[in-house]
Formats: structure tokens, C-alpha cells, sequence
């Protein structure tokens, strides 16, 4: 990942934006698109991204948590993403049961950034004769774009819909995906299998893969309130970057994935340490200052969280300082 700060940075303005949108009553005014249903609170959550994985982008909107009132589509939650991060995805109606993805502006052509398709990937691209390799021009990443196949794709749960995004209705906790496929319809992207019309793509190392449950994970993670808060913390923010690499990186297998979350998970599970309270019982009394002394006079040994909250002036050493610095914090001198 180029900016793991900048790329989490861009979730917290998501859910910062969202929160404009939604309020405990429901909607608020939508300036772009009339909603065409009744302000009231909301019904439920979806997660929804846009990838651009194929052309080595990762995520162009990360996983989001994304409330819904009832008879909205995704392409009505599609839409009011796009409006909030100011995407430009042309003059089509998400309303519209016709809505159709055609192309959308995003940061990483704006940037210029170099595009790195897969190895496997690009070799099928070649020898189908349907490799572009550069954008038409025109700032919007969609149809035939660097390939005569490509296009926007979306999924449910993993698998691709047979609906227009305008005809999708939301399903509350399922995992919604924008893909940009350049191979076979989405066989790219490990679903489908390009209507019979391509040779098998192989290796496939999307294909079989649960990235879903990740990815909601993910967007549960940056929607919590404390979110920015445990950013703070280097450990979660490397952890944070590492799951965001292996859901981006096409050739992870489901273990890398699935490490990743198991990782943050027991980050996130691990009890906050008090400096000084040796005995874990979440308050300083002169019981801590005990153990510590006896610790640093070789009586006894603390192991664990114990070992390190008995460092009350975290300065690598444990001693007698460190018992009587606990003990005037425990008689509040």
C-alpha cells in the first residue's frame, strides 16, 4: 500500500460524509438525487466497495458501512457515495432501474499513477488480442480502458447479479462489490464465467476466495467511533494496513486473508494494560507496588501483561522506582 494513512484517511472522511447524510431521524436532504422514499430511520447496513484490483489500484472507495432505508438499490447507495466523495460517474439517474455504471473519476487516474496488471492476467490479455494497455482519455475509468473487455461489474455476497445496480435491492449485512474487470466479464475478478465466451483464466487466484467476510470486517472496524483513536496505535495501524494488502493483492490466498483478521482481531481483544497495576485488576493499590518490588528484588518473577504494566515510568527497566512511583500513585500522593 503507497499510503496506508492517506487510504485509511479517505474511510474516516466516508463515515465523516455519512454522517451528513444520516441522521437519528433518517435521511437528510439529498442535494444531488431525490430519494423517492419516505425519511425515517434507517433500516439496515450494507457494505459496499469499488475496486480496481486488475490494474493494481487496490481500493477506489475502501470497504464501507453503509445504511439503507428500505426500497433503496445499490445503485441509489452507489450514487450517494460517489456524491459525497465527489466521483463523477456522468449524467445517469441512480434511481433509475436502468442505472449503469459506465465510467467514474478516480484519484488514481487523476494521479497518473502507473497501472501493474498481474503477470498471469496480462498474459490472457495478450493472447486474446483484447489488450489495450492505456485509457481512452476522457478521465473516466470504464469501458474499454486499457482493454477491449473492460467494464464495471457488481457482486452480492461473492457472487455477480443479474440485475442492472438500479434493480438490486438492498439486503441488510450483505456485502455489495463494484469490481473493474478487464477479462472475461468478471472471471478476472474470480466470478463468472465470461457467459462461455473466453478461455478458462488460469491460474485464477480470485476464483474460490472469501474476501466478503474480510471486507465487512474491515468496514466494521472504520466505523467504529474509536477508530481514529486505535489508528493511533502503530501496532492496529500496521495490522489495519496488512489486512488492506491482502484484500487488495489478487494472489492472496484465503489464509493470507483470513491471518490478517485473526491478527487485528486479538489486537483488538487484548486488554488495555494500567501502568503499574501488576496484579491486572484494573486499579493501583499498594498490592501492585508489592510485586513489583519484589520482582526487581529478584523474590519473585512477573511474567506477561503483568511484566509489562511493571514498568510504571516505561523506561525499560523495572526497579525499585517503579514500586514506589506505583505505591504514591496508589495512596494518590
Amino acid at each position: 500500500m503507497k499510503n496506508i494513512r492517506t487510504s485509511l484517511f479517505a474511510v474516516l472522511m466516508v463515515l465523516a460524509l455519512l454522517c451528513t447524510f444520516f441522521g437519528a431521524t433518517g435521511f437528510a436532504d439529498a442535494k444531488a438525487h431525490e430519494q423517492h422514499v419516505d425519511l425515517k430511520e434507517n433500516d439496515g447496513y450494507v457494505y459496499l466497495s469499488v475496486e480496481a484490483f486488475t490494474l493494481g489500484w487496490g481500493y477506489i472507495v475502501p470497504p464501507t458501512k453503509v445504511p439503507y432505508n428500505e426500497g433503496e438499490t445499490l445503485g441509489v447507495i452507489t450514487g450517494r457515495i460517489f456524491d459525497s466523495l465527489g466521483i463523477d460517474y456522468g449524467d445517469v439517474d441512480p434511481n433509475s432501474p436502468s442505472f449503469y455504471l459506465g465510467g467514474i473519476t478516480c484519484p488514481q487516474l487523476t494521479n497518473g499513477d502507473p497501472i501493474n496488471v498481474p503477470d498471469y492476467l496480462l498474459d490472457a490479455l495478450i493472447e486474446s488480442g483484447c489488450w489495450e494497455g492505456e485509457e481512452d482519455g476522457d478521465g473516466h475509468l470504464g469501458a474499454y480502458d486499457y482493454s477491449l473487455l473492460s467494464g464495471w461489474m457488481c457482486s452480492e455476497n461473492g457472487q455477480l447479479t443479474s440485475l442492472g445496480a438500479g434493480e438490486v435491492a438492498l439486503v441488510s449485512g450483505n456485502t455489495y462489490r463494484w469490481h473493474y474487470s478487464i477479462y472475461g466479464y468478471g472471471m478476472d475478478c474470480g466470478m463468472g464465467d465470461g457467459f462461455g465466451m473466453f478461455a478458462p483464466l488460469e491460474p485464477n487466484y480470485m476464483a474460490g476466495i472469501d474476501r466478503e467476510t474480510a471486507m465487512a470486517y474491515y468496514a466494521e472496524f472504520m466505523a467504529r467511533p474509536d477508530a481514529e483513536t486505535l489508528l493511533l496505535d502503530n501496532d492496529i495501524l500496521e495490522a489495519v494496513n496488512a489486512l488492506e494488502t491482502a484484500l487488495t493483492t489478487m494472489i492472496s490466498t484465503q489464509e493470507d486473508i483470513d491471518e490478517t483478521v485473526n491478527y487485528l482481531s486479538l489486537l483488538l481483544e487484548a486488554p488495555e494494560i494500567i501502568p503499574g497495576d501488576t496484579n491486572l485488576d484494573n486499579e493501583l493499590t499498594a498490592s501492585d507496588a508489592l510485586l513489583i518490588l519484589r520482582h526487581a528484588l529478584s523474590v519473585s518473577e512477573l511474567t506477561g501483561d503483568a511484566l509489562l504494566a511493571a514498568d510504571f515510568d516505561e523506561n525499560g527497566t523495572i526497579n525499585s522506582m517503579d514500586a514506589l512511583f506505583v505505591l504514591r500513585a496508589a495512596l494518590a500522593i
